[in-house]
């Protein structure tokens, strides 16, 4: 029986596929699973001798090299259901690797059924559908990458919407290369993006702080007669922000309050946060109350954004009045709330603002990091130089489970971590068995 007929009887069912060949001279039994890397689901081949039958043929697993060497390979044209397992002179062997072989988090698989997709160790078929609704599912950069090999990378007609929503699943990694590259190919196939389409690929070049690209694609929106939304101009507000153009970032807000646009809880926050690179408090302080007049409510990030923004100027009166303002808002002020006041305690140098702070952060059951013992590590010093070892500050020390090794220069800084106490000297943590479970007040008597 020739190859010819083989094809024929085995697409009809009267014939079971045989074993393929495998690179390595070895055989694999018909049904088996292999696997290959992510970047093969893009690459998969139909061999024009085997597609007229409907049969489609996988390349070898290195991803350099034609699987046919008399004729160039060509895409295949749609989802590949039935694989060849007929080894012909037209179709050298296969070189597949046993599934393991590769890492990876979406694997192509074979089996004698068809072809799907392996992401996150989950089977997924590879219908557009399917897709689709892993590329919406799925947490994994890498495995949206693979999806999106197989949705752009065929030949799979794909509309605006489809593209959008690849658009999107990018934005959520900050991948703007990878959408700069998706939008383009979507206009070389004659798919024309709409408003919503920009605001996808502008969001991610925004989040990756890419403001020259965000600033190009909102003016050629603009030019191709689409109207930005707050949206568009939010992302382009974001790409100033990340990209260190504060002010032209306010300059935005400005453009959208003179065009009398809703601004969202987004947009302000945005802007409040464009102040905080900028030290700009009074302005950030007037978009807070601008949020309250339009009855937004402020988030913890915008809040704590307002309170940092306080710190260049030593506006320290202003920075811990915010923390109350937080509390009538409804919001609890989280870690980060406090090291904004306490740095910019710190900054106005009111060495007890900080070391208040710090004991406040406490008492609302916060855990300190290093960078709170930081705080209080250098405003117990400066208070030390400038009131000396009073009462005060030793009941400070006390209460708060600080070792009075702090107001030395022997250690760089001493904080705890969860019940165990670290201490910094020189620079270097010190090793796992010097560490004192549950220390109190009592535990540094012998330092004394």
């Amino acid at each position: 029986m020739n190859d010819e007929q083989r094809i024929r009887r085995t697409k009809r069912g009267d014939l079971q596929p045989p074993d393929v060949e495998l690179g390595a001279g070895s055989r694999l039994r018909a049904g088996t699973r292999v696997s290959m890397r992510r970047h093969l689901a893009a690459l998969a081949l139909c061999c024009s001798a085997c597609a007229v039958q409907g049969f489609a043929v996988l390349p070898g697993s290195s991803g350099s090299r034609h699987h046919h060497s008399s004729h160039p390979a060509s895409p295949c044209p749609g989802p590949m259901s039935t694989p060849c397992f007929v080894s012909s002179p037209a179709c050298p062997p296969l070189e597949l690797r046993p599934r393991g072989a590769l890492t990876g988090g979406s694997e192509l698989f074979m089996l004698a059924g068809g072809l799907g997709t392996q992401v996150g160790g989950k089977s997924v078929g590879t219908d557009t559908a399917s897709l689709f609704q892993t590329l919406r599912t799925t947490r994994s950069e890498e495995e949206v990458l693979a999806v999106i090999a197989q949705l752009v990378e065929g030949k799979r007609s794909l509309n605006v919407k489809d593209y959008t929503s690849i658009l999107a699943a990018l934005k959520r990694f900050k991948n703007w290369k990878e959408a700069l590259e998706v939008f383009g190919r979507m206009q070389e196939r004659g798919v024309e993006p709409n408003a919503i389409t920009y605001n996808a690929v502008m969001g991610a070049c925004g989040a990756a702080g890419r403001w020259k690209e965000t600033q190009e694609l909102f003016q050629t929106m603009i030019r191709r007669g689409l109207r930005p939304d707050a949206v568009s101009y939010g992302s382009l507000m974001i790409g100033f922000v990340r990209g260190g153009q504060w002010e032209q970032a306010l300059d935005v807000l400005g453009q959208m309050k003179a065009q009398r646009m809703d601004i969202t809880e987004g947009v302000y926050t945005t802007g409040i946060t464009a102040c905080e690179k900028g030290g700009q408090w009074v302005l950030a302080l007037e978009l807070l109350r601008e949020m309250h007049l339009k009855g937004i409510s402020p988030s913890l990030f915008a809040y704590n954004a307002a309170i940092f923004a306080c710190r260049r100027d030593k506006q320290w009166v202003q920075a811990t009045a915010l923390l109350g303002e937080m509390r009538q808002d409804g919001l609890i002020p989280d870690r980060n709330s406090y090291h904004g006041a306490m740095a910019t305690c710190e900054e106005a140098e009111m060495w007890e603002g900080v070391m208040d702070l710090y004991e406040e952060l406490r008492a609302m059951g916060l855990e300190p990091s290093r960078q709170s013992y930081e705080y209080v590590t250098r405003a117990c010093r400066e208070y030390l130089t400038s009131h000396g070892e009073d009462e005060r500050l030793k009941n400070y020390l006390r209460v708060n489970k600080i070792s009075p090794n702090v107001l030395t220069d022997e250690s760089d800084v001493i904080f705890l971590a969860g019940a165990k106490i670290l201490e910094y000297e020189g620079g270097q943590e010190s090793s796992e068995s010097d560490l004192e479970e549950q220390p109190t007040w009592m535990s540094f008597a012998d330092d004394e």
